[in-house]
């Protein structure tokens, strides 16, 4: 998931260059919320898949069996 948290961070810096950063906490946790669900949609379902079965036994038969 490193390569996810990589992305969440570009995306905020690139756009901050441009433009100035929201001020009021709602703005901000909208604005994460928005980087977030950006860098989500751009993972593969092998690297979804891969942090799953890495991070341990959560599921009995593990995200592979879906």
């Amino acid at each position: 998931m490193a390569s996810f948290k990589h992305r969440v961070h570009k995306l905020y810096s690139e756009k901050y260059r441009r433009v100035k950063p929201p001020q009021t906490a709602s703005d901000r946790r909208k604005d994460m919320f928005e980087h977030f669900i950006q860098s989500l949609s751009e993972l593969s379902k092998e690297t979804v898949i891969n942090a799953f079965n890495k991070a341990g036994p959560f599921f009995p038969e593990g995200p592979s069996a879906v």
